[in-house]
């Protein structure tokens, strides 16, 4: 299969409707009410970060409720079927009016926020999660909302801001949980989650123009269900390992079973006339080695986010320099230049790969967030070395969401945006995973003690240091594999130019 092409001059794209759809709109709107656009999905964005960075602060306030409960399933239940139903969701959004998915998306948020501050009943308490869940496929929406409903000068920004919705989002998501819930308990983060998607989704879905989508699509229902349930399976397995034992029934039969569902996924869809992600896609090699380089990317992401934490809030130990008895607001407010230079470098991001192309962009992200990883190694004893390599880390956020969603916006045809985007989104989330379950290893093996007082673990400043250069390794091998990659040297053009999946 050959890969994408980049002719000197942009070809039109290759798929009517979308096109038609784009030019009609690029006649008819002027430029704020695409930043208005823009904007709009940036703040729908938000709650893909906030669903879970928020909910944490509130763990301990909920336990009197919830008594016995494992609490943990409050933030697992979300990401094993946010992760799942991100592929679909993108699906969904190709095949029909993203208007129609955005509304969904927004009904089935708010009355899962309803019911997580209503109830007292922890079952029922999941099932309101679940369908917060749903609103874990704003990436591949946006995604789609971009290519297909503004100019394509705009595209490159517009993806670049996906960072700066997340950015945001852990700028103020720990504050105003923090707020909340200190003086006004937990159902009040609930309720506010109702009232932001009351307020924020209603204005989206009447601002988004129609946009048409290829008549005689189907979905797959069988391939959709196999697909949802390997990746749920697979996630489940490397999320709750280390709790259960990596070699545990429990484990092996989740992660050997969503193999086995995705396996089987993939020899039902070379015989579906209309598969969820075609064959042809997961053969092309500028799809692939972009999915790859995001999920390596997640490495040194996750080191910062959450094996920084741990190493701040390790209760203070006289003789031990790493070392902080931060608090969970505390922790929140070192890692705002983390935000606010994601949230910058997001849009700006997205802005150079108009004019260096999405590669290299790419390339700076991950030297930065490997040199972030790396200093935090080797340098982590004193809070402003940490402050400092929180903003150069933020910086290699930012960078890393414009260079990844150009790269797949360039790398796939229009109308198959948002189940590209869903995918690469879903295997960030197994990359994820795999890193969590990689620092929770190295730090148990590094154990010093457990403090008497507030029962906390406390790991060996070795056991840290591994834990960075670790992440910054995986984002080494992500900088090798982007500087042989064939595409996305060109600038980004919005996926003008991107090839059919027969070319």
């Amino acid at each position: 299969m050959s890969e994408t092409r980049e002719p000197i001059a942009a070809a039109d794209p290759p798929d009517g409707p979308p096109a038609k759809t784009k030019n009609k709109a690029e006649g008819e709107r002027s430029t704020g009410f695409y930043l208005f656009l823009i904007v709009g999905m940036v703040l729908f964005l938000e709650l893909n970060a906030m669903v879970i960075q928020m909910v944490v602060p509130a763990l301990h306030f909920m336990g009197p409720t919830f008594r016995g409960a494992n609490l943990s399933w409050v933030l697992t239940v979300v990401t094993l079927v946010g992760a799942a139903l991100q592929p679909l969701g993108g699906k969904l959004a190709d095949m029909f009016d993203v208007r129609h998915i955005v509304a969904v998306v927004g009904v089935s948020f708010v009355l899962g926020s309803v019911l997580c501050a209503l109830t007292e009943s922890f079952a029922v308490l999941l099932c309101g999660r679940v369908l917060q869940s749903s609103v874990m496929v704003a990436p591949p929406l946006a995604y789609r909302v971009y290519r297909d409903l503004i100019p394509a000068r705009l595209v490159p920004v517009a993806l670049g801001s996906v960072g700066t919705g997340f950015g945001v989002a852990g700028v103020i998501g720990p504050i105003i949980a923090g707020a909340l819930v200190d003086n006004l308990g937990y159902r009040s983060l609930f309720w506010f989650f109702a009232c932001y998607g009351v307020v924020i989704v209603p204005v989206i879905v009447a601002a988004l123009p129609k946009s048409t989508r290829l008549p005689g699509r189907r979905l797959d229902v069988l391939g959709a269900l196999l697909l949802c349930g390997g990746v749920a399976a697979l996630l489940l397995g490397l999320s709750e390992g280390a709790t259960w034992g990596w070699l545990s029934t429990g484990t092996v039969a989740s992660v050997l079973g969503g193999l086995a569902l995705l396996l089987l996924f993939l020899r039902v869809e070379s015989r579906a006339p209309d598969p969820v992600i075609p064959l042809q896609l997961l053969a092309r090699p500028a799809f692939l080695t972009t999915i790859l380089v995001g999920v390596l990317g997640m490495f040194p992401l996750m080191t910062y986010s959450f094996g920084l934490p741990q190493l701040l809030e390790a209760p203070k130990v006289a003789g031990l320099a790493h070392t902080f008895g931060l608090t969970a607001l505390a922790v929140g407010l070192v890692q705002i230049p983390y935000g606010v230079f994601g949230m910058v470098f997001g849009p700006l991001g997205g802005a150079l790969t108009r004019r260096i192309g999405p590669r290299k962009v790419m390339i700076a992200s991950l030297c930065l967030l490997s040199l972030g990883a790396l200093l935090l190694g080797f340098f982590h004893h004193d809070l402003w070395q940490i402050i400092l390599w929180s903003a150069v880390v933020g910086t290699g956020f930012g960078l890393f969401w414009a260079g990844q969603a150009n790269l797949m916006v360039e790398a796939v045809p229009p109308d198959h945006t948002g189940v590209s985007g869903g995918t690469q989104t879903a295997a960030q989330a197994v990359g994820t995973s795999i890193a969590i379950a990689l620092i929770g290893t190295v730090l148990a093996q590094h154990v010093l003690r457990v403090d008497a007082s507030t029962h906390a673990t406390i790991y060996s400043d070795r056991g840290f240091a591994t834990v960075f250069f670790l992440g910054a390794a995986a984002g080494l091998v992500g900088v090798i594999l982007t500087l042989v990659m064939r595409h996305g040297r060109a600038p980004a053009l919005g996926g003008s130019r991107a090839a059919s999946l027969d070319e």
